[in-house]
């Protein structure tokens, strides 16, 4: 009789057991697709209670904190996490969540090591990219000036230096004749090898807390081989103060560029550069920007002109696809003299660009663009308007060598397309580099 009660005493535990299990599951289910939807209070609600139950349960614990955070409750958020963390200290998405919250709490020493105690973790080359950049930056909030250098080497072959149309001839209009005429196209296609060194300097000056000061120096050198007269010494200036907000900046940027080429002065641009980016979720940057200035040529001013343009992009992150990003790109030039016809144009460009860790130390990165520009005045030698349709396609990999020294090998091919048909012409580019960053 006894053995009897017992067995219907463990059978009514099992079952119950069962039902309660299945209960848990399905409130899971519940609050992971409340968690999905945005609907955090929900979502926290249900875990909340879930999580007295299954204490050690990593994804309740794990979306219980996700869920505080984005509801503002960062405390909460954080013990949840150091919850999950006593269990399991090697959990490095949970330590960035970690670090993340503490950085909303304005914690920035406890946010710097579990960055960099995540940063020694077997982990993703994109997402350990992202986790040095942070270290970097909270490294950086610590000291008034920080001062970043690289110095990179370069070899380029360019298949076409001249840009030159492969078609045998051309019709033009003679002016004389009143007519059309034919003459035939005596540049040839012509490769040369290109030696590229640039050095990069990055000066950050934190004036406040949320307002810094950056400026940017790049001196650039690119020695044609055979071609002397295309040599190029460039120096680029950029001082951008911007101010840092919690999910967004903003910037106001003096830009100015001076041009060597053939070792004579070519050109000396400046331009104003006011830029906002927004964080718009954890896998979303909007960025947009406007640049507004003058190109000055030295030796031939009347090439000069007005630069507007005005760039949109959304940056996409993606645990399984890598980093995307597309941006549209509106612009205008116009000519400041009128001797010359093709100067003033407008222009539009749409760019996809992607970049995915393979070979577990290794970034693939891939580009597609496509660039559509019409010129405003007619062509004398054609007597219409040029439309030009350019497309860019490009594949580099990049690769670590050590901590401080990374390789680049890439190529790109370009191909012109015009109604005008000395202008058409395509080619293709391979460089390969080392940057050394100090």
């Amino acid at each position: 009789m006894m053995r009897l009660q017992m067995k219907k005493i463990l059978i009514i535990s099992s079952l119950l057991f069962t039902f309660a299990n299945a209960n848990t599951n399905q409130s899971y289910d519940s609050a992971l697709k409340s968690f999905k939807e945005g609907n955090y209070q929900k979502a926290y609600e249900i875990l909340d209670s879930l999580a007295y139950e299954k204490s050690k349960n990593t994804l309740v614990n794990f979306y219980l904190g996700r869920s505080a955070y984005e509801l503002g409750n960062y405390e909460y958020a954080s013990s949840v996490y150091e919850r999950i963390l006593f269990n399991e200290r090697n959990n490095a998405e949970v330590k960035i969540e970690l670090a993340q919250t503490y950085l909303k709490m304005k914690l920035y020493e406890q946010a710097l090591n579990e960055f960099k105690s995540v940063s020694n973790e077997d982990i993703p080359l994109n997402l350990k990219e992202v986790v040095n950049k942070k270290i970097k930056s909270l490294e950086s909030t610590n000291k008034n000036s920080t001062l970043n250098t690289s110095l990179l080497f370069g070899i380029m072959y360019d298949s076409n230096v001249n840009s030159s149309s492969d078609s045998k001839t051309f019709d033009i209009y003679s002016p004389v004749l009143d007519t059309n005429i034919t003459v035939d196209n005596n540049s040839k296609e012509q490769s040369a090898t290109i030696f590229q060194v640039a050095v990069p300097i990055l000066h950050r000056y934190r004036i406040s807390d949320d307002f810094i000061l950056n400026t940017t120096i790049v001196p650039l050198f690119m020695k044609y081989n055979n071609f002397k007269e295309k040599d190029l010494h460039v120096l680029s200036l950029n001082v951008s103060p911007t101010v840092y907000k919690s999910d967004y900046s903003y910037s106001l940027g003096v830009l100015y560029d001076l041009v060597y080429s053939g070792h004579e002065k070519y050109q000396s641009n400046y331009y104003l550069n006011p830029s906002y980016k927004k964080i718009l979720s954890e896998d979303l940057l909007y960025t947009t920007s406007l640049k507004l200035g003058k190109v000055n040529y030295t030796g031939e001013k009347e090439r000069s002109s007005n630069h507007y343009s005005f760039l949109n992009s959304l940056r996409y992150s993606s645990e399984q696809f890598g980093i995307f990003n597309f941006s549209l790109l509106l612009g205008k030039e116009l000519r400041l003299y009128t001797e010359r016809t093709d100067v003033s144009r407008e222009f539009y460009s749409l760019s996809l660009q992607n970049s995915y860790n393979i070979f577990d130390d290794s970034i693939l990165r891939t580009s597609i663009s496509y660039k559509k520009t019409d010129y405003l005045d007619d062509d004398i030698n054609y007597q219409s308007k040029r439309e030009n349709k350019s497309y860019n396609y490009s594949v580099s990999l990049h690769k670590p060598i050590s901590e401080s020294l990374f390789l680049k090998v890439g190529g790109k091919i370009i191909d012109l397309n015009s109604n005008h048909d000395s202008y058409e012409y395509d080619k293709y580019i391979l460089n390969t580099n080392l940057s050394y960053s100090f």
